[in-house]
């Protein structure tokens, strides 16, 4: 809830609060409620009991892709960094003492590479 002088200030003040709040590792509406916020047709009251699905399907499905694509650029900077962080480490060979391949074996480094081209793609 936002108040202020204006209608366009109230939304300008709702638009910023809501850019400004962050919630990790659960989905939220956020994205939608951001939208609204910022749409034209929503701040000028001009609704229809269709509004949501004329406007918000094209929108949501461009965030969807933007929002894999980042994922898919995290994951192959968090696989590059770890596969690096492995390599500059002491050579332990395949496997340790218990048998379980170890974090510097040629096993994991191929497994890493793997994964960091499959998410490139």
């Amino acid at each position: 809830l936002v108040v202020d002088e204006s209608r366009e200030a109230a939304f300008d003040r709702l638009a910023r609060a809501l850019d400004e709040i962050r919630v990790d590792g659960i989905q939220t509406t956020l994205p939608f409620h951001r939208f609204m916020a910022g749409h034209d047709g929503f701040r000028a009251g001009a609704l229809t009991p269709d509004w949501v699905d004329e406007h918000w399907t094209a929108i949501a499905s461009e965030q969807r892709s933007a929002a894999l694509e980042v994922a898919r650029r995290a994951a192959v900077a968090a696989l590059t960094a770890e596969a690096a962080a492995t390599d500059a480490g002491p050579a332990t060979g395949d496997s340790s003492p218990s048998g379980r391949p170890s974090s510097g074996s040629a096993w994991l480094r191929a497994g890493r590479l793997r994964a960091i081209d499959r998410a490139r793609r």
